[in-house]
This record gives structure tokens, C-alpha cells and sequence, in this order.
């Protein structure tokens, strides 16, 4: 059974990329260039072909560029959730893994979402842990069923699924405490028989079995007369 923090979707989480950089240039692609103010423009005749392989390289508005290691706001809020919810979902996994000691298996099991920057956060997570009762044995079951729940619960915003486990770690335990009480039921009907079949036995004149030296001693005074 899987005990771990729910994934998130990604809603809020903008879709993104990086754009090439380019070096400002000045406005005027075409025929003309402005110049420096006060100097007579120069003027250039572009063929068809040069022309359009000028348009098709021609930037992006300046507001949607990137210089290098350059985030726009919208992704470097982007990143900075990305590195919140990572955090979380960390110190949600490591605190099942804590308290469920032997319990959990495999290690903890992360879900990532590549940010902005490139970087690789978790968002989601979960732990594989036993939850098997221990056959013939109530009270290591009870023991093992308190260690799950305190497992499942471990972290501090325990998940919805971390409550559904805890609940049937409890539902173990109770029924691990009832087959204890139905045993201890028997061992003491049994306890109380034991007396009772022997008063019928006196009552009947057999009085007590003889012991086994006794048995002997009897035998042989049978042989003798």
C-alpha cells in the first residue's frame, strides 16, 4: 500500500520555454535604416530573397525576450511555487518514512515537473509501506497496525489517502484485539471445564485416577493372590 503526498496538477503553472537571446538592434528593418539624428539616412534595396530571410529572423517583441539566465516575472513566480511544493512534498515523504522504521520499502518514490530554470522538482510522492497483518499473532499485529497508523500520520497536513490508511491501520488493530478476547474467552471455558469433569467423575464413584506407581503396586497384588 502506497502512503504519500497527493500530486499536484498543474494549474497555475504557466506553459513556458526558453527563448534564444538577441542583441538589441535598432528599429528600421526594410528598405531604410534610420540613422543618427542630425545625418541623412542612408537608403538600401533589399532583394525579395534577402528581404524575407530578414523578416523570418526578425526578433520577438522586446517585453517576450530573454537575456541569458533571465526569467520573466510570471516564471520566476513560477519557480519560486515549484520550490515551495518540492520542499513539501520532501518533508511530507521523509516524515512517513521516519515512522514507519522497517515497515517502508523500496524508499520514497517522487513524481517531478521540470520548472522554468530547467530544474526538475517534486510534486508529488509516496511511500510503499506493509500493511499485512502478522499471521497467528494478535499482538504483534496490534503493535505493527500502530506503527503504520503513526506512519500515515506523520506528517503535519497528513493527505487524504495518509487518513484512509491510518483508518484501516485501525480497523487491524481492532480486529487483532477481538481475536485476542475471543481467545482469552476460550482459554477460560476450557480453564472452567477441566474442574467440572472432574467433580462428574468423583460423583460417580471413580474418585480419583491412581497414580501410575500406584497402578503398578495394584497389578501386582492382583498376581500375587
Amino acid at each position: 500500500m502506497q502512503i504519500g503526498s497527493t500530486n499536484i496538477a498543474s494549474q497555475g503553472i504557466a506553459s513556458y520555454g526558453r527563448v534564444d537571446p538577441r542583441d538589441d538592434e535598432e528599429e528600421g528593418h526594410g528598405p531604410q535604416r534610420a540613422g543618427h539624428a542630425g545625418k541623412e539616412a542612408s537608403r538600401v534595396t533589399l532583394s525579395p530573397e534577402a528581404r524575407h530571410a530578414l523578416e523570418s529572423e526578425t526578433p520577438a517583441p522586446a517585453e517576450k525576450r530573454l537575456r541569458p539566465g533571465e526569467l520573466t516575472p510570471e516564471q520566476e513566480k513560477d519557480v519560486e511555487e515549484l520550490k515551495a511544493r518540492d520542499a513539501e512534498v520532501r518533508t511530507h515523504e521523509q516524515a512517513h518514512v521516519a515512522a514507519a522504521g522497517g515497515l517502508a520499502s523500496g524508499g520514497i518514490h517522487y513524481e517531478y515537473q521540470r520548472g522554468p530554470d530547467n530544474q526538475q522538482y517534486a510534486i508529488g510522492g509516496h511511500v510503499n509501506i506493509d500493511t499485512a497483518p502478522v499471521p497467528g499473532d494478535p499482538e504483534k499485529t496490534i503493535r505493527k497496525a500502530e506503527t503504520i497508523r503513526r506512519s500515515a500520520l506523520a506528517p503535519a497536513e497528513p493527505s487524504t489517502a495518509d487518513k484512509r490508511i491510518a483508518a484501516k491501520a485501525s480497523q487491524m488493530a481492532s480486529a487483532a484485539r477481538a481475536e485476542m478476547a475471543v481467545e482469552a474467552q476460550e482459554e477460560q471455558a476450557k480453564a472452567k471445564e477441566e474442574p467440572k469433569a472432574e467433580r462428574g467423575e468423583e460423583a460417580q464413584g471413580l474418585g480419583p485416577r491412581p497414580s501410575v506407581p500406584t497402578s503398578h503396586a495394584l497389578a501386582s497384588y492382583a498376581m500375587a493372590a
